[in-house]
């Protein structure tokens, strides 16, 4: 693209200084992760795939990319009572990291199910 693209290209920055930033984060248990991908995986054949566009990191990358998806909770985290909520390998959608990233790139988010209506309407596919 050239000039009138709305791309400024003599903007140009350092990166990479190092600082120091302090955040509160919420507590996860990855025993519980761990848990949620056995029960996919034993209730969907063995495999681990995206349950919104079935993208498998395996079959993709082979062995670099056997075992690996995101695990959604289909909760917020945010909204829970962390001190009375129990959080249960069930309570987990497996995505890949673009679906994952999506379902989080706006706000509020949309639930699962809108984004694969969205995303098979667009695609013209019925999946699994």
């Amino acid at each position: 693209m050239g000039e009138g693209d709305g791309v400024n290209r003599e903007l140009s920055s350092s990166e990479g200084r190092l600082y120091e930033d302090h955040h509160i984060a919420r507590e996860r248990e990855p025993r519980i992760v761990e848990a949620a991908k056995r029960l996919f995986r034993r209730n969907h054949g063995g495999k681990l795939y995206c349950e919104l566009c079935e993208f498998d990191f395996g079959q993709t990358y082979g062995r670099l990319g056997d075992g690996y998806i995101e695990a959604h909770h289909t909760e917020p985290l945010g909204l829970r009572d962390p001190e009375g909520d129990i959080t249960r390998p069930e309570d987990f959608v497996m995505l890949c990291s673009n679906c994952h990233s999506v379902l989080h790139w706006r706000n509020p988010w949309p639930s699962l199910e809108e984004l694969q209506e969205k995303y098979q309407r667009r695609r013209g596919l019925h999946l699994r």
